[in-house]
């Protein structure tokens, strides 16, 4: 009879299965969690411990959670629970925001459909159809729906927390808090009102915060612009731009002091230009004989030149850093409402903040392409050149809103400076953007007709 050798062997015994079956065992050991009520008896327990909070900065209700919000998640809920067994009260309480671009486009995008679906005789005019007051319910209800699902996919990952008592940024209490805080800062002096270029969607009709943008390498119709220079005939600053649609809002041009710049003599016309990149301009634009003479740095500050299509408009000189040798032609037009150097030059210089309608550039960006000989104001004055070339750069874009997206001055409330109170906030793109720690303040009921406005100065 053969010997069964297992049965001789010293091993450790154990009630473990062989197999893991993870699949089948982890959804039954988190029921066996949350039929325990863990997390409140962990609170429990740690009860008058040293507070340890960790601010849940809340995922987009707009979808299934992916990779990149599991990690976020799971990254948490490993400080939270590491805290909980150095002995800190720490309570978790997850949150979810309700509002935004994402939400809104997509809720959009749907109603578009089912209005594209319509019979044509019940088809309703306009855009979508819908009030506002709709949109903002359906966006509420689609937010809700993966609320829930974020919800269930959460706990399915073993992340423990308060579960039951979100914090939801559509919740009228939380927004109360927003106000309250937000009236405070305002109070205090700390806020103030102006313009400030900012990535705008054109398709979505909405301000984008920079961390949304995604850039691209995109074809973009570049032009070279001749400037009258004032008190000087037939002599021309020469920029060259892949904007050409915020010609419109120039105000201004700017140079680099520390290049040599030079006067080309074509025909009967002087181009002032830099040294450096004359050749590769006079080959784009077609000069074949021309004679260059060099410019004074000190003279170009006091040059005053004429706008090419607004006969009425005289713009000056000023020296800036971020002027390029790379492309171009050593000269940069400046348009403080529609880019973040020239905005800030023209803070340092005394320039209005002026942008064109978003409706207009609409048509003149995406719709017309800019083009120049169909437009009779350009052509009559004929100062633009004729010079139109296509250039590849990089673009902003969204997933939502591909090579779309414009840079345009809008009214918007900034931090004049940062409070010495503890309040707890930081500068966004578009304004203020209150932290979630609202979630941990005790929500108070609020009338808003009996709020304490501050006025908002313009």
């Amino acid at each position: 009879m053969a010997t069964d050798y297992k049965n001789t062997l010293n091993l450790p015994r154990t009630d473990f299965p062989m197999k893991a079956d993870l699949v089948s065992r982890e959804p039954e050991r988190l029921k066996k969690w949350e039929a325990a009520k863990l997390y409140e008896k962990i609170q429990s327990a740690r009860a008058g411990a040293e507070k340890f909070v960790l601010h849940d900065g809340p995922p987009f209700a707009n979808g299934d959670v992916h990779i990149g919000t599991a990690l976020n998640k799971i990254l948490k809920d490993i400080i939270v629970k590491y805290k909980t067994l150095r002995g800190f009260d720490a309570p978790y309480i997850p949150g979810w925001d309700c509002h935004g671009l994402p939400i809104e486009f997509k809720v959009s995008q749907e109603m578009r459909k089912a209005v594209a679906a319509m019979p044509s005789s019940q088809s309703p005019d306009g855009d979508v159809g819908v009030t506002a007051t709709t949109i903002r319910k359906a966006c509420d209800a689609y937010a809700r729906k993966f609320i829930d699902l974020q919800r269930v996919q959460f706990k399915r990952l073993g992340v423990l927390g308060d579960w039951d008592n979100p914090y939801l940024t559509l919740n009228k209490e939380y927004e109360a808090d927003e106000l309250r805080l937000f009236a405070d800062i305002v109070e205090k002096g700390f806020v103030y009102r102006g313009k400030k270029p900012v990535y705008w969607s054109i398709p979505c009709r909405t301000a984008l915060a920079e961390a949304e943008v995604e850039y691209q390498d995109h074809v973009s119709q570049s032009v070279y612009v001749k400037f009258p220079v004032v008190g000087k005939e037939k002599t021309f600053i020469v920029i060259w731009t892949t904007t050409p649609w915020t010609l419109p809002a120039n105000l201004a041009v700017a140079y680099n002091k520390d290049f040599q710049y030079v006067s080309a003599k074509v025909g009967d016309e002087n181009y002032i230009l830099f040294r450096g990149l004359l050749p590769a301009v006079a080959e784009k634009c077609g000069w074949t004989n021309y004679t260059e003479m060099p410019v004074v740095i000190d003279e170009l500050a006091k040059l005053q030149y004429q706008h090419p299509f607004i006969p009425k408009r005289i713009g000056k000189l000023y020296a800036a850093e971020f002027v390029t040798s790379d492309t171009g032609t050593g000269f940069v037009h400046i348009a403080p409402g529609h880019g973040l150097d020239d905005y800030n030059l023209g803070l340092k210089v005394g320039l209005p903040t002026e942008n064109l309608p978003t409706q207009t550039i609409c048509r003149m960006s995406f719709k017309c392409r800019l083009k120049w000989s169909a437009n009779p104001r350009w052509k009559s004055t004929a100062r633009a050149t004729r010079t139109k070339l296509c250039y590849t750069n990089s673009a902003p874009g969204t997933r939502c809103c591909t090579r779309k997206i414009i840079t345009t001055a809008i009214r918007i409330a900034g931090a004049a400076k940062r409070p010495s109170s503890s309040a707890r906030w930081t500068s966004g793109s578009s304004g203020l953007m209150l932290l979630p720690f609202l979630a941990q303040m005790h929500h108070k009921p609020v009338h808003f007709a009996k709020m304490p406005w501050p006025r908002l100065t313009a």
